[in-house]
């Protein structure tokens, strides 16, 4: 009777197997070189996963095979400037995208969010403010996947205004519903 107890003790010990949960994955599209490894470094600290890309015209094609759950877009890129990636892109996805800019004028910083962003920041801007963008605006790595989804299922909420829910939070949408 002792080994038995011995023997279930032993099993009851062993450690189950443990579920590994893929890093969140930031798309930092960034042609400043210097720029794009510095945020690299910093969100590779904080527990994502990120991939840098260049050129306006190699995101599409990146969004559509690594599936990011957040997008930080530069406005003044090569190829195909922010702008114009962030209408591209949002004809297919509803990934969070948080334009970078040092495009500090009302105009620009509007016009970005009515292109399709969550949030514009300006540059020069600190870790801390794009972090806390990240984690308070959009996403965090302890949270689930930023699910995007209309309070009505006409694209309003009571007042007619279009809202989006990232995670639990509704946040106001800058796009028509």
């Amino acid at each position: 009777m002792k080994s038995r107890t011995a023997r279930l003790h032993r099993k009851r010990a062993r450690p189950a197997a443990i579920a590994v949960t893929p890093s969140r994955k930031i798309l930092i599209v960034d042609d400043d070189a210097p720029t794009s490894a510095l945020l690299a470094d910093f969100f590779d600290s904080q527990g994502f996963a990120t991939t840098v890309v260049m050129n306006g015209l190699h995101v599409e094609p990146e969004v559509r095979r690594s599936n990011p759950d957040l997008v930080l877009l530069d406005v003044t890129l090569p190829g195909m400037d922010g702008l114009e990636v962030c209408t591209q892109v949002r004809r297919f996805s509803a990934v969070p995208i948080i334009m970078l800019s040092a495009r500090t004028d009302e105009i620009d910083r509007t016009l970005g969010l009515e292109v399709g962003a969550d949030d514009y920041v300006c540059k020069p801007y600190g870790f801390r403010e794009i972090g806390a963008g990240v984690a308070t605006g959009v996403m965090s790595p302890s949270a689930g996947s930023p699910h995007c989804s209309c309070t009505e299922p006409n694209g309003s909420d009571a007042r007619g205004a279009a809202t989006v829910r990232l995670g639990n939070s509704p946040r106001p949408s800058m796009r028509p519903p």
